[in-house]
């Protein structure tokens, strides 16, 4: 009997203690033409294990302990690749589509961190890894974006991001690589007055358990890309498991998070992956829990079905749907105020979705088709009440896109695409007073037809990408040239340069944007990447305190012509060995010409932006990771133009800034620093993963400028602050 006892124990201890396992898995595909790879040759690093990808493509690890690895890809006629930073977690296998190049060279392994077309220079690539590592990113792409050279962020409280010194509203989301409208929750945040902006918001609506592989491309862009003049954020959305069925639940300050994926059926190859998410600030609302007087909730759901067949391609459905509100309660204590919108009712709403398919199918081995169709939409209400008070203002866009891609492999040197892109989009703008008059409406219905091509030629020491784009809508015409060139003089160096010109249609914004730059790949790990930028918007028209409209405040009939010029510099290190670390800055300088005479800096001319991430992880256990992870962000304060007292003390709720062109942008904040820092403790079990993190922005309570209004409850000038410490604890469970 106490022998049986004894051997019960010793069991029961070896299960606690046992590594667990994964497994790792994928498919291997030509680039271009998604053609499958057979024979592939797949290595594991840090594992010392090895296969093939079969007849399919596929390919195949079992039983791997769980922590990080690194995998190298080769075949024979194709370009070697390095995958750094793969997680194994127990709750959930690891799936990858991996897309390799025609070799035209014998270069060294490159560490590529994305598996779409090339493109040269002012790309940063995004995984869901790092949304879900990095510190103070709140599991959003668009907030860990701003770790990248020449991306900040402009208000805490908010994910827009100042692109190379242009306005947030001049960036474009996408999503499955098609235009989208502002996917965001909260479109209010953070601006002057909880009024919406066009490209930006308090919570990301797509959740991070959905998230593929996304890109930022910054500056000059290739041909496929159109209605952007600072830079595009592709998301990409990663396909459920279609063997097994995995779970993830998540608990923390942001929201409660539940998604579930798995396949159809058994014996085919679809799949489903489903989230849904509700804020944790909803709940205490709901609760009759208020943050300062404000209610602030949103909810979301979000999915992506993959139905892969023999004869016809692969087909995806997917689709965003959210509602968020923010409700400020005046204080009614008239003793108890202290600022001007303490003294209103302001109410909140937005509505977004987002609905598309794709279709993707390789046709033969030099010739591939792709299709995607894609609604989207967002409405907001803004209600404003005080006594003999009333402002209603009602906001509705939409952006309707077809894309059909059609690409062809001539040899291993000459790579062609042909696209066509159909837009349809809706603006919709009504303002109402306490009468219910309208006093203010704009409406507008644009369709735009768009065409582009380009010619991808590549030897053994140059890539060249010669594309252009036309369109045709709103009764104008608009021919876009593109071009990139990329030359490796040295296995692991090269420099590349890029030209092209854009336009942003809402308002007939055109730019012209020139790069320069040099990398290098210190070793598999470890790169270092310059680039020099010039930009010439031409037409633009920025306007709304928050949002970078005072310029139109000025007067609205002055012609803008700016000039973006600067230098940009990082340093990345890979997760290798339980460390990482990015390092880049920024000088720059942004100007706007007003009427072709005077000169003045523009609204986010900060001239310098630094960034510091970097993080640790120790394996406590085989099964135990303890992570900490550390953010500084160090940058040059943003512009303010003079407000005109008096005539801001006549109005009710508005602030009158000076319409002297020499005062536009005189005034500078002072310089921004913000540390954060996050910490993680990760337990694999067998079956299931958990983990708990706490994440802290501003983790010194460093009180940053964010802007000046006239308050007319004070009567006079008042500077608004930035976020203070946020902490933000977590705790997340697959299995």
């Amino acid at each position: 009997m106490m022998l049986k006892k004894l051997l019960l124990f010793l069991l029961i201890q070896q299960s606690l203690f046992a590594q667990t396992t994964q497994i790792l898995r994928g498919t291997v595909k030509e680039l271009h033409t998604d053609k499958k790879i057979i024979g592939a040759n797949l290595q594991l690093n840090n594992a010392n294990l090895a296969t093939q990808s079969d007849s399919n493509g596929v390919f195949r690890f079992d039983k791997i302990p769980t922590g990080r690895y690194s995998l190298k890809i080769s075949c024979v006629g194709f370009e070697s690749l390095l995958i750094p930073e793969i997680l194994l977690d127990a709750g959930k296998e690891n799936i990858l589509d991996v897309q390799l190049a025609v070799k035209n060279d014998t270069l060294a392994t490159a560490t590529v961190r994305a598996n779409s077309l090339r493109h040269f220079g002012s790309v940063e690539v995004i995984t869901q890894e790092q949304v879900l590592r990095f510190p103070a990113t709140f599991f959003d792409p668009a907030r860990l974006a701003t770790a990248f050279a020449g991306v900040v962020n402009d208000n805490d409280q908010a994910n827009g991001m100042i692109i190379r010194g242009n306005s947030p509203n001049f960036m474009q989301w996408r999503l499955e690589g098609v235009e989208i409208a502002n996917p965001n929750h909260l479109s209010n945040a953070g601006t002057f007055s909880d009024r919406s902006t066009l490209n930006a918001g308090g919570v990301n609506a797509l959740s991070a358990q959905l998230l593929g592989t996304s890109t930022l491309l910054k500056g000059a862009l290739p041909a496929q890309y159109g209605n952007a003049i600072s830079g595009v954020m592709d998301m990409r959305l990663r396909k459920g498991n279609n063997e097994k069925y995995e779970f993830t639940a998540s608990a923390g300050l942001i929201g409660f998070d539940f998604a579930a994926e798995g396949p159809f059926s058994k014996k085919g190859k679809s799949s489903f992956l489903v989230n849904y998410r509700y804020s944790f600030t909803g709940l205490l609302g709901a609760m009759g829990v208020s943050f300062g007087g404000e209610d602030i909730r949103f909810q979301d759901l979000s999915f992506n079905l993959s139905f892969p067949t023999k004869k016809l391609g692969d087909f995806t459905v997917f689709g965003v749907l959210g509602r968020s509100s923010n409700i400020f309660t005046a204080q009614k204590d008239s003793t108890l105020w202290e600022s001007e919108k303490e003294r209103f009712d302001i109410g909140f709403r937005n509505d977004l979705y987002t609905a598309g398919i794709t279709h993707n199918k390789s046709i033969n081995t030099q010739l591939s088709w792709k299709n995607v169709l894609a609604l989207s939409g967002l409405e907001t209400w803004r209600e404003e009440t005080r006594k003999n008070y009333y402002v209603k203002d009602l906001g509705q866009k939409e952006t309707h896109t077809f894309l059909s891609t059609l690409t062809f492999k001539q040899n291993i040197k000459n790579i062609f695409r042909l696209g066509m892109e159909l837009n349809e989009r809706v603006l919709d703008n009504i303002r109402l007073n306490e009468k219910n008059v309208l006093e203010d409406w704009l409406k507008r219905y644009r369709n735009t037809s768009q065409v582009f091509s380009d010619w991808q030629y590549s030897n053994q020491k140059i890539s060249t990408q010669i594309g252009v784009r036309f369109i045709s809508g709103y009764s104008d015409y608009y021919f876009q040239p593109r071009i990139a060139v990329q030359y490796r003089f040295k296995p692991k160096q090269q420099i590349f340069g890029a030209v092209s010109k854009q336009n942003l249609l809402t308002n007939s914004t055109n730019v012209l944007h020139i790069g320069l730059g040099h990398e290098v790949q210190l070793s598999t790990h470890r790169s270092l990447k310059t680039e020099l930028y010039y930009q010439q918007p031409t037409n633009s028209f920025c306007c709304s305190l928050g949002e970078d409209v005072v310029a139109a405040e000025i007067d609205g009939t002055l012609n803008f012509n700016s000039t973006n010029y600067g230098i940009e510099s990082s340093y990345q290190q890979f997760l290798e060995k339980g460390f990482y670390l990015l390092l880049n800055g920024t000088l720059y300088k942004a100007t706007t010409k007003y009427n072709q005479t005077v000169e003045r800096p523009s609204r986010y001319d900060g001239r310098f932006a630094t960034n510091l991430t970097t993080g640790k992880e120790w394996t406590r256990t085989k099964n135990r990771i303890l992570g900490l992870n550390l953010r500084v962000i160090y940058r040059g304060g943003f512009r303010e133009t003079a407000i005109n007292v008096p005539e801001s003390a006549k109005t009710i709720r508005t602030t009158v800034f000076s319409n002297d062109i020499n005062l536009a942008w005189s005034m500078r904040q002072t310089n921004y620093f913000r540390p954060d820092l996050s910490i993680y403790w990760k337990k694999n079990k067998v079956g299931y993963t958990r983990t708990l993190s706490l994440d802290i922005q501003n983790v010194a309570n460093y009180q940053n400028q964010d802007l000046s209004y006239y308050d007319h409850y004070l009567k006079k000038i008042t500077q608004r602050k930035q976020m203070g410490i946020i902490p933000v604890l977590n705790y997340r469970v697959n299995f």
